[in-house]
């Protein structure tokens, strides 16, 4: 018997769905690597903003209701996860206020605001909604989630 001989050497199909997922993951990754720019930012506060964060407010009033628009949702959820992901005491930043109710706010200021930058907008959302955020997961009273991390686990 040969040593190769149980092996599968039967060629792999081409699966666009595994193509696409390196693009996916950087599509879902790309805000959240934003704000970690955000909070490197430079000496005077500088930071370098890429996708539909570099859009003026203007452009995001403009896109409502078309497939672009679409890009902006994805963007907002991507920084929320973010901002959730790296700011200390904070579970939600959004509070238990629906996704929805945030782009519409979004758009009222940016209504009000049409040379703002997209991300400005999402900075000014973000100052509105600390005070409400949510500092720990739901059920956490109840000793559900992770233990905080000054906690031990059980030996």
């Amino acid at each position: 018997m040969h040593p190769n001989q149980d092996l599968n050497l039967t060629p792999l199909l081409f699966d666009p769905l595994k193509s696409m997922a390196p693009r996916i993951l950087l599509t879902m990754l790309l805000p959240q690597l934003i704000t970690c720019a955000v909070l490197a930012a430079d000496p005077a506060g500088n930071y370098a903003i890429w996708g539909v964060g570099r859009s003026s407010c203007h452009q995001f009033i403009k896109s409502a209701g078309s497939d672009s628009g679409a890009r902006y949702k994805v963007f907002l959820m991507g920084y929320l996860t973010a901002f959730n992901t790296l700011r200390e005491d904070t579970y939600n930043v959004t509070g238990n206020q629906p996704l929805d109710i945030s782009l519409t706010w979004l758009s009222d200021y940016c209504k009000l605001h049409q040379m703002d930058s997209f991300d400005r907008a999402i900075q000014q959302l973000l100052d509105t909604l600390h005070d409400s955020r949510q500092r720990v997961p739901p059920g956490r009273e109840h000793g559900w989630g992770r233990p905080p991390a000054e906690s031990k686990p059980p030996q």
